[in-house]
C-alpha cells in the first residue's frame, strides 16, 4: 500500500501507535482488527505526505517474453489509473479485499460498516474497472 521505501516507517509508527494505544484496548473487537486499523491509519497517514505514484510494489509475475512484459507493464498502469478513479470507500474496500487478502467480514469490521456495504462497494469497485479496462481494449 506505501510501497517498500515506506514501509519501515509505517511499521515504527505502527508500534509507537500500538505502544501508545494498548491500555486504551477494550476488546469490543479482535485484536487483529483493531491492528489493522491502527496499521491502516498509518498508512493513510504516510499516503497523504507521499501519494502514490505506481503500483510497481505489486508481484506480477514476470516473463522471459519482453513483449509480454510490456503488455504487463500497460495494464498494471491501466489498472492504477483505474483505482485512481474510484471513490475512496470503493478503492479502500477493493484493496483490502484483493491486495490485502481480507475476508468480507473482517474488512467489514475495519471500515466499520455493514457486511452488505462491502460487498456492494467491492462490486462496484470491480464492475467500474472492467469498464475503465474493457473502455482501454484490455479484457480482464
Amino acid at each position: 500500500m506505501v510501497g517498500d521505501s515506506n514501509a519501515e516507517d509505517v511499521l515504527q509508527e505502527v508500534f509507537i501507535s500500538v505502544y501508545k494505544s494498548l491500555p486504551g484496548f477494550r476488546g469490543d473487537s479482535e485484536f487483529s482488527t483493531w491492528l489493522h486499523r491502527i496499521a491502516l491509519n498509518a498508512c493513510y497517514a504516510k499516503l497523504k505526505k507521499t501519494p502514490i505514484d505506481s503500483l510497481e510494489h505489486l508481484d506480477l509475475p514476470s516473463s522471459q517474453n519482453v513483449h509480454k512484459n510490456a503488455e504487463r507493464a500497460q495494464v498494471r498502469e491501466l489498472i492504477e489509473q483505474g483505482l485512481q478513479t474510484l471513490p475512496l470507500e470503493q478503492r479502500e474496500a477493493f484493496a483490502l479485499r484483493e491486495f490485502s487478502g481480507l475476508e468480507y467480514d473482517a474488512i467489514a469490521e475495519l471500515l466499520r460498516c455493514q457486511l452488505g456495504t462491502v460487498k456492494s462497494r467491492i462490486s462496484r469497485a470491480r464492475n467500474s474497472l472492467r469498464e475503465y479496462l474493457s473502455a482501454r481494449g484490455i479484457s480482464p
